[in-house]
């Protein structure tokens, strides 16, 4: 289960509606939608991975929910944090 405050679950649904409003203004036929969709797929990737690495670690006590470990006051991931031996 995926917890979200309220403040988070508001913008998300406006987030949604702003989306519903420009695909049915017919956003999806303006220049540079093709150009939009290859980045939103790239992201789309990247967060995978993400998912993916941070899946492994997801009962580690010391790293964030995310999978991000504070060392020197900057986040690395977790899974950096365990193979430096920072954990």
């Amino acid at each position: 289960m995926i917890k979200i405050t309220k403040e988070k679950y508001n913008e998300l649904i406006e987030a949604e509606m702003t989306l519903n409003s420009l695909y049915g203004a017919g956003v999806d036929n303006w220049n540079g939608w093709s150009i939009a969709m290859e980045l939103l797929d790239e992201m789309k990737e990247i967060n995978k991975k993400l998912d993916d690495e941070n899946e492994k670690y997801a009962d580690c006590d010391e790293c964030t929910p995310l999978g991000y470990y504070l060392s020197d006051g900057e986040y690395i991931s977790c899974e950096s944090a365990h193979r430096l031996g920072l954990i």
